[in-house]
Parts: C-alpha cells; structure tokens; sequence
C-alpha cells in the first residue's frame, strides 16, 4: 500500500514540474519581446548624449541661427537706418527777419573815426557795451521796425536808442544802399534814466515812401570798439 502512495506522489509531482516547465516556456517570448518593443520604437533610441543635444534650448538656438539675419543697412520697409543723429538746420537766410549775424558780435571793428574803446566796468546802469551787448543779442528781432503811416512807410530805430549807452554808432542801410550813420541821443550817465529821450532829442525814425521799405541793413559799433551787423526783411519786421 505504502508503495502505490509513493509512486502517486511521484507522478503528481512530475505533473506538477511538467506544468511549471509549460508556463515558463509559455511566458519567455513575452518577457523578451518588451525590449524588441523598445528597440523598434519609430524614430532612433536617444542616449543621453542624443538627449541635451535636441533639448529644447539647443533646438530653439538652431532655429534661432538657422533664421534670416536682418539686413543692417536698411529696416524692414527697405529705408534707411536710423543713425540717431539729427538732420542739421541750416542758418536763416540773411533776407529772413532777424537773420544771424554777419559778423559774430564781440568782433573787433577797424578804428573808425572819433571812437576809442571805453572802460567797461559792470555798473548794473546799463551803460557800457559790457552790460548792453547781452541785451541787444537777446533782442535781435527788436533792433528795427516799421510801419505804414499817413502814406507813409516809417522805419524805428527806438530799440536801439534805449540801450545806445553802450554803443558808439548806429549804422542802416536801406534795400541793398550802404549802410549810413543815424543819428542818435547821448547817453546821460548822470541823469536817474541815462537812455531816456528827452525833448529835442528829435524823432527815432525816418520816412520812406509807402511800402518802399523791404530789405534793411543794421551795423551797431559797441563802445568797446566791437560791432554787430544784422539783415531783416519788411516782412519780419512790420507792424501795424
């Protein structure tokens, strides 16, 4: 009896083994076809070095050579480049109202007769080219006017006549005729207003036939023997 248990216990144990070797023979095709998965993946298989080289960083750096480089030269509307510098104006006409100087004022002046250069000393009275020549820089559209008047064209120097402490001589010239020299006030240094017109002093303007006037010359000699010329149009320069 004890030799049929031991046989049965030995054919269910080959069974058993037999099953065991089935499953496992069953089992190996899946377990080596997961990596064949893998290696025949669309594309090829990245190693780490693959990995940082198409990182999104390195890929937008290729882009970013790989793109059409700007022409320096001109924008994209194909005008020039900016450059940054400002387009230069150019000086006034001299037939412009108030046109710049022909003579830098504060230029020294040919000895003219009669005139020496004075102290110019800072009195604060306005009384040497020292003082006034500020003044009348500031004020060059002011120098001269004119206005039409009983049929009349009228051309003032008055501006002129309330700084003349410092100035030696006044000089105008009238549509392209040498300039002449206009006579002016003196100035009164020992009076409260040194430049005030007092009677007798006569009238800061001459007449010219009407709308005669159109292109004025201006010549001033400073009391330091330095002059000014400016050149004015009627039309800068006309008032009501």
């Amino acid at each position: 009896m004890l030799e049929v248990f031991l046989l049965m216990f030995s054919a269910s144990v080959h069974s058993l083994a037999t099953v065991d070797q089935v499953a496992a023979d069953s089992a190996a095709p899946a377990l080596a076809a997961a990596p064949m998965d893998v290696a025949q993946a669309p594309g090829e298989a990245e190693t780490p070095e693959n990995a940082v080289a198409t990182s999104p960083e390195t890929e937008t750096k290729k882009a970013v050579a790989a793109a059409p480089q700007e022409d320096k030269g001109t924008s994209a509307a194909g005008q020039e480049p900016d450059t940054g510098e400002e387009i230069a104006v150019m000086p006034e006409s001299k037939d412009d109202p108030a046109a710049l100087p022909s003579e830098t004022p504060g230029a020294h002046a040919e000895p003219a007769t009669g005139f020496a250069a004075e102290p110019q000393i800072a009195s604060g009275r306005f009384l040497t080219a020292l003082e006034v020549r500020p003044i009348l820089n500031a004020t060059r559209g002011n120098w001269i006017s004119v206005r039409e008047f009983g049929g009349q064209d009228l051309l003032y120097v008055s501006h002129l006549w309330a700084w003349r402490c410092g100035l030696h001589e006044i000089r105008v010239g009238v549509n392209g005729a040498a300039p002449e020299v206009w006579a002016m006030p003196e100035c009164r240094p020992d009076q409260t207003a040194p430049a005030a017109v007092l009677d007798g002093d006569g009238l800061p303007y001459r007449s010219f036939p009407r709308r005669s006037v159109q292109l004025i010359e201006v010549h001033l000699l400073y009391d330091d023997m330095t002059t000014a010329q400016l050149r004015f149009n009627r039309a800068g320069i006309v008032i009501p």
